[in-house]
């Protein structure tokens, strides 16, 4: 039979729980039962463990083992686990400690278990857990151990048989109690480097009690964890090669590490075994070991030395023993062979001292063996009053090398210094490098003293702009100059110059500084620039040396003040008088400067229209002088050229040869050019009310047109018309805000308390271009600046808290009823057109008596007052004087008598319109043009103009900002017209009519024509050819203004209504009519300008209107010189401007042959009659240049006036200042860049470039692009020569150059390529002044920046 064991686990919990299936009950009725065939099983023990135990059971061998249907464990008399009829063994596991379990097993021969046999009982006892241990550690001194301790209670050391002692997790051991409550443990040969976890368990035994009756095993839990290291003496670490050189050899080591309380004392040395030398402290981890001989092989460790007690220590030679030393543990071993050291160089010596630096030499190795050659040398130096050896300066130098620049050394210092061989190498077994090394003997030597400073520094020869000067050498002392440094500046307090530098050769002895400032004060200082002096200001370049050297020991220099030669021209020409009679002038004399002299003067003077010019001489010592007339009216320039000899060249300063003569002009000029003025008169602002924190204002519009001189045509008037923009308000010079121009009235608000303010009206018109000739438009059409004119300004003082007066304001209100016709009620007797509403409020009632209201008006000036009750707040004045303002002020009383006053309303009163202004503009056969002036208006907007025409309204109204109309008409005859403003008010409909203009429509050519109308065009009727209808007229000239016409042989032969002269002004086309009545037959014109050319007719009407008489026309002239040119822009690029003019006008016998064209006041070109238009190109872009024209005559004493000056800017890019920076002196060239001028503002810049050209080859390259940000480039690819050097500068339409400076370029790779300085001053050529008639080419003005 096979046996099969079974597996139950009994857990530890507080209740158990059984749990029984009761299967379906058959009843069967059998003879003999099966189970009696079935004998029970024995149950036995057959192993005990820890809360375990293994039991089995058999039955007899004669038993049918088909009748057994399965086993069943009955625990506690609870049936628990079914087993298979061929299994007889099972386990018990995690029995409940403190537990008695009995334990059986069944047998049956039913699968249902209905009967079944139970086995013996076996009992099995689990004994408590004991309680866990507390250990501890314990502290032992054997090498490479661990103690334990425990102890246990008494009342439970029979339970406890024995303990198991755990070492990291596993078993270590297990020892029997013996009856002891107290226990140690000691575990050996462990581990130096690790951690140990150790615990204990305390254990029950197991036992057989009884017959059937066991005990099984039982632990504890573990006891408290202890990590603990074992005690063993540091180890050492292995040494490493530092060094190695012909004496020994330095090793180091790391410290070892320590375990416990055992501290490591020191150190001792073992060379192949054995101890050498002393003990080493432990603060020191470095020793050298020598008495070493090459070619032997060595071994070294490292002994760390503790301070436990028992230890023996090292005698020197004695071996190493572990049972001896047995505290001491020696480190790995290192196995060196000394062998294959360096060589040091056999030659070392020390040349080229200076000041703060010497040069070191040493001879090279010359051994063919690669291993005893130094891949690298040191060399030690060191201030031998001052350091020690081991406190030098260690400066590493490649093994090629044969010699090394000291440098920063201290002048004047004694130095020590060594030079060491080294070679890097790696020990063949740890890999460790380490270095072999060699030293030379040691040199000593002592650093430089400054140079002395030259012993004479003087002016060899001295111009206005520059100075020859010589010197003697520096001398030097060990410390070699590297170049001279010259520093230059003005101490002159009255000019603001840069310093000039100047950087010279050591062996240089003359230079010359050139671009120097006239009659100027300067100090100069020469100085000799060592590397002691670079080396104490921490400059390793002397291009990088600072403007101003810092004063120091080593910075010799020699000192020099003298002052430039030159002159001052007379200054401060002030004109005393200027009349026709004379013009009286003083000045103030001129100044000269060193060598040069002042010879005298010339006073220079000419009309600017005019191509004459005047001179006389002065005398040296003339400081007034008078210009005698008779003069002409115009504008003068007058110069006054003062003359000085002046040196030329470097000369010596006695050598009176080469001198020249200069000019210097100083001039005095008045420039007079027409404006179109703003308004005829200025804006008037009226206060109308306050209070605390507000003003009320109102304004009238002002007038719109005004009558000028014209500015070229003598004795001409011009008519302006302006157009209302807008109105701004300005507080206290700050502007508040804009109005609209249909605004009379605005309030101020958040104002001040107590507060003056400041208000002013400024009122934006623009001139209407539409009624003005050409020569006054704007050369912008689009221009759209605006003419401001100002008010007066209007002082107001705000109300303040303690006031008595809150408010007082006052408005104007309208008599809805009132009209223009029933104004006038009675004889002498004005109904007013409106009323002054006044009220105001005030803050305390009580104090006030009364108040005292007074008013006047600006046409009466009679004030008059009324007295109001404290109560009453508010008043109403008849307003009856129209187009003027009543002034208005309230005075508060109080109960004491006193007045307080405050600031007066200024009210004014609305009113009609003036009456415009009508005048004839031109004529034709079929209409004629009228024009009128919009009036001055009062308070009632002007909304439009009605034309009348023989007294008769004709046409719909005009819009207000039109002023021209066409009005049709027929040949031969007369229209009365005039007009009259409509306003908006009903009130005051319109304004008065203007005067009446007469107007003829008498055809230029066939003035007698056969047929005339009437007024209606009904009918015509024709007159008698044979009839005269001429009328015989006489002119006579009464002076160069009026002309007398006389007709008085004239005899009609039909009755006229009135007489007609009618005359038209030729050149400007004015047309003017005069009445004269039929009783006079003459008449003279006056206000006629002198030089115009007339045509006067007079006609004869009858009482229709119609022309029935006409005379011839007379065409009279008066003599003038021709009219100015009208010139303009015709075309305007980047390359050419081109201007263009009129014809101007001549006059009499008078006739224009040329022109002349000036340019900023200079005569550039004279020009033939025909030739209208002139080009100017070369102009420099963004230049801005004023051009003149002037017509001449066939009489060379005869010239029109100059034109209006044209003012333009040239269009284009104008560069920046494009310069060198750097000093030439290093290996690189740096320039800069101004931001260049773009004469149109919205040109975009796109990038530069900086070109070059070699001046021997002219090849030329690009050095690179720049964004349009950058002003600062350096360059970097030049090779030796001279060069010219330009920035490229390139815009969305343009690309100009600047100006190119020219630089010599050259590598400095030492002092020896430093030349004599070469300094010298190109001459230049001064022009005087241009004379009398002296022609100058085409305009050239290019300028380079």
């Amino acid at each position: 039979m096979r046996s099969r064991m079974a597996l139950f686990t009994i857990q530890e919990l507080s209740e158990t729980k059984y749990f029984t299936t009761t299967s379906n009950e058959i009843i069967i009725e059998r003879v003999i039962p099966l189970i009696d065939l079935l004998p029970k099983p024995v149950l036995k023990v057959t192993c005990i463990g820890l809360q375990m135990v293994n039991f089995s059971w058999k039955l007899d061998n004669s038993v049918d083992q088909s009748l057994i249907k399965g086993f069943r464990i009955v625990l506690n008399r609870k049936p628990t686990e079914i087993l298979s009829s061929n299994q007889y063994e099972c386990e018990l596991r995690n029995i409940k400690s403190g537990t008695i379990n009995d334990v059986q097993v069944s047998v049956t021969c039913h699968p249902d278990f209905v009967e079944e046999k139970l086995s013996n009982s076996v009992r099995i006892i689990c004994p408590r857990r004991p309680q866990p241990l507390t250990i501890q550690s314990l502290t032992t001194e054997k090498p490479f151990s661990i103690g334990i301790k425990w102890k246990i209670d008494n009342n439970i050391q029979d339970e406890i048989t024995s303990f198991k002692i755990f070492l990291d997790g596993k078993i270590h051991c297990e020892i029997d109690t013996n009856g002891h409550h107290s226990f140690k443990y000691e575990f050996a040969k462990l581990q130096a480097d690790q951690t140990y976890s150790i615990y204990v368990k305390s254990c029950i035994g197991q036992k057989k009690l009884d017959d059937y009756v066991y005990q099984c095993d039982m632990e504890s839990n573990a006891s408290n964890e202890l990590l603990l290291k074992c005690f063993t003496p540091p180890k050492g670490t292995p040494p490493r090669i530092e060094r190695m050189y012909p004496n020994g050899i330095d090793i180091v080591w790391d410290a070892p590490i320590e375990f416990g309380n055992v501290k490591v004392t020191g150190y001792q040395i073992l060379k192949n075994g054995r101890a050498i030398g002393p003990s080493i402290p432990i603060d020191k981890r470095r020793t050298s070991i020598h008495d070493l001989e090459v070619g032997n092989r060595y071994s070294l460790q490292v002994v760390p030395l503790t301070n436990q007690s028992g230890g023996t220590l090292f005698q020197t030679g004695e071996e190493y023993d572990p049972e001896r030393h047995i505290y001491f543990l020696p480190g790995p071993k290192l196995d060196v062979d000394f062998i294959d050291l360096v060589q040091s160089p056999s030659e070392f010596w020390i040349e080229n001292i200076s000041g703060h630096s010497a040069v070191v030499c040493w001879s090279a190795n010359d051994s063919s063996n690669g291993n005893t050659q130094p891949d690298s040398y040191k060399l030690f130096i060191w201030n031998s009053k001052e350091q020690t050896r081991d406190q030098a300066t260690i400066i590493p130098i490649s093994k090629d090398k044969t010699s090394q620049q000291l440098k920063d050394l201290q002048s004047a210092t004694t130095y020590e210094i060594q030079l060491e061989s080294y070679k890097r190498r790696r020990h063949q077994k740890t890999n460790d490098a380490y270095i072999v090394s060699s030293t030379s003997k040691i040199l000593r030597f002592e650093t430089g003293a400054p140079p002395d400073a030259p012993s004479n520094l003087n002016i060899i020869a001295c111009t206005n702009t520059a100075v020859r000067i010589g010197f003697d050498p520096f001398i030097e002392h060990n410390a070699e100059i590297i170049t001279l440094r010259v520093y230059c500046e003005s101490i002159s307090s009255r000019t603001y110059t840069k310093e000039i530098i100047l950087d010279l050769t050591p062996d240089s002895t003359e230079f010359i500084l050139s671009n120097l400032i006239e009659r100027t004060n300067y100090n100069l200082i020469i100085y000799a620039i060592t590397d002691e002096y670079l080396h104490e200001i921490h400059c390793r370049d002397i291009t990088k040396l600072p403007k101003k050297l810092k004063s120091s020991y080593w910075l010799t220099n020699k000192s020099l003040q003298f002052t430039t030669s030159g002159c001052e021209p007379a200054s401060q020409i002030n004109i005393l008088s200027a009349t026709i009679e004379s013009i009286q002038l003083n000045w103030i004399l001129p100044k000269v400067y060193g060598s040069t002299k002042f010879l005298g003067q010339i006073l220079r003077w000419k009309l600017q229209r005019s191509d004459i010019e005047h001179s006389m001489k002065l005398d040296c010592n003339i400081t007034n002088t008078i210009i005698p007339g008779i003069l002409s009216y115009g504008l003068y320039k007058i110069s006054l050229d003062s003359l000085f000899s002046m040196k030329t060249t470097f000369d010596d300063e006695h050598d009176e040869i080469n001198r020249k003569e200069i000019c210097l002009t100083t001039t005095e000029t008045t420039s007079v050019r027409f404006q179109l003025p703003g308004l005829s008169e200025k804006p008037e602002i009226y206060l109308t009310g306050y209070t605390t924190t507000n003003i009320d204002l109102t304004w009238n519009k002002p007038n719109m047109f005004s009558i000028i001189d014209h500015p070229e045509r003598l004795n001409q008037q011009m008519k302006i018309h302006r157009q209302l923009i807008g109105y701004r308000i300005e507080i206290n010079g700050q502007k508040y805000n804009n109005l609209d121009k249909d605004q009379y009235q605005c309030t101020l608000t958040e104002c001040q308390p107590g507060e003056d303010y400041k208000v002013q009206l400024v009122v934006q018109t623009c001139v209407q271009n539409e009624y003005m000739d050409d020569i006054f438009l704007n050369d912008n059409e689009n221009d759209e600046e605006l003419d401001e004119t100002p008010s007066k300004k209007l002082r107001v003082r705000m109300l303040n808290n303690q006031d008595l007066l809150r408010s007082f304001q006052a408005n104007f209100e309208f008599h809805h009823n009132v009209t223009k016709e029933n104004t006038i009620q009675q004889r002498n007797e004005v109904k007013p057109l409106g009323k002054i509403n006044v009220h105001w409020t005030i803050s305390n009632i009580e104090d006030i008596s009364h108040f005292i209201l007074q008013w006047h008006s600006s046409k009466d000036l009679r004030i008059q007052q009324r007295i109001l009750n404290n109560d009453e707040t508010s008043f109403t004045i008849d307003a009856r004087d129209e187009k003027h303002f009543y002034i208005i002020e309230i005075i508060i009383v109080t109960h004491d008598g006193i007045k307080h006053q405050y600031e007066q309303l200024k009210m004014p009163i609305p009113g009609e319109p003036d009456a415009p202004k009508l005048w004839l503009v031109k004529t034709s056969d079929s209409s004629f043009v009228v024009e009128w002036s919009e009036p001055k208006s009062y308070g009632i907007p002007v909304i439009g103009f009605q034309l009348y025409i023989e007294g008769k309204q004709a046409g719909d109204t005009i819009a207000v900002n039109l002023h021209r109309a066409e009005i049709p008409s027929h040949i031969n005859r007369t229209y009365q017209i005039s007009v009259c403003a409509i306003t908006n008010n009903p009130q005051r409909s319109r304004s008065a009519m203007s005067q009446t203009l007469s107007v003829l429509t008498t055809p230029a050519t066939n003035p007698i024509p056969p047929m005339y109308y009437n007024n209606n065009d009904s009918g015509s009727r024709l007159f008698d050819r044979n009839t005269v209808r001429t009328i015989p007229v006489q002119v006579e000239s009464i002076n160069e203004e009026k002309l007398h016409i006389d007709w008085t042989s004239f005899l009609p032969m039909t009755e006229i209504r009135a007489y007609y002269i009618h005359y038209i002004c030729l050149n400007n086309g004015e047309i003017q009519n005069m009445q004269v009545s039929k009783r006079h037959q003459n008449a003279i014109l006056r206000d006629l300008t002198p030089g115009f050319t007339y045509e006067i007719t007079v006609v004869a009407v009858d009482k229709d209107g119609e022309i029935v008489y006409t005379s011839d026309k007379n065409i009279i002239q008066m003599s003038a010189p021709p009219n100015a040119p009208i010139v303009a822009i015709r075309e305007r690029t980047h390359d050419h401007v081109t201007l263009e003019w009129r014809p101007a006008p001549s006059y009499g016998e008078l006739a224009v042959v040329g022109y002349k064209m000036y340019i900023d006041n200079r005569l550039v070109a004279i020009l033939s009659h025909d030739q209208l238009t002139y080009t100017l190109t070369n102009g420099s872009s963004c230049e801005e240049y004023i051009v003149h024209v002037q017509a001449l005559s066939n009489d060379k004493n005869i010239s029109s006036p100059m034109s209006r000056g044209v003012k333009f800017t040239w269009p284009g890019i104008k560069p920046g200042a494009f310069r060198r920076l750097d000093d030439g002196l290093t290996g690189t060239v740096v320039v800069a860049w101004d931001h260049p001028q773009l004469e149109d503002e919205t040109e975009k810049l796109i990038r530069f470039k900086i070109l070059s050209e070699n001046v021997a080859t002219h090849a030329v390259r690009l050095h690179g692009e720049y964004n349009a940000d950058t002003h600062q480039a350096t360059i970097y690819d030049l090779i030796n020569g001279k060069y010219h050097l330009w920035l490229e500068i390139q815009s969305e339409h343009y690309c100009v150059r600047a100006r190119p400076i020219t630089i010599g370029f050259a590598r400095f790779r030492n002092r020896q390529l430093y030349d004599s300085a070469k300094c010298f001053m190109k001459k230049r050529k001064r022009f005087r002044s241009v004379g009398t008639m002296t022609m100058t080419p085409t305009l050239r003005q290019i300028q380079y920046s």
